[in-house]
């Protein structure tokens, strides 16, 4: 899949918006991350892979007891 950054004015976004809704319920396969999803993405993994680097990781089953508390 390819990846294409768009800045544009916000009624040009908003006609270029509606045409992918238009192509996803064709059936077309489209994945949206504007600028802040992809820096707070980019950052997550980053630092997912420090803290494994690191050794400091916690397995699902102890993660999901402590936040539910159990």
């Amino acid at each position: 899949m390819e990846t294409l950054h768009i800045r544009a004015e916000n009624s040009t976004i908003e006609m270029l918006m509606s045409l992918i809704n238009d192509m996803s319920k064709d059936g077309k396969e489209i994945e949206i991350i504007d600028d802040i999803s992809y820096e707070k993405e980019y950052r997550m993994i980053k630092t997912g892979l420090q803290e494994i680097k690191k050794g400091e990781v916690i397995e699902h089953d102890e993660l999901w007891s402590e936040l539910l508390g159990k």
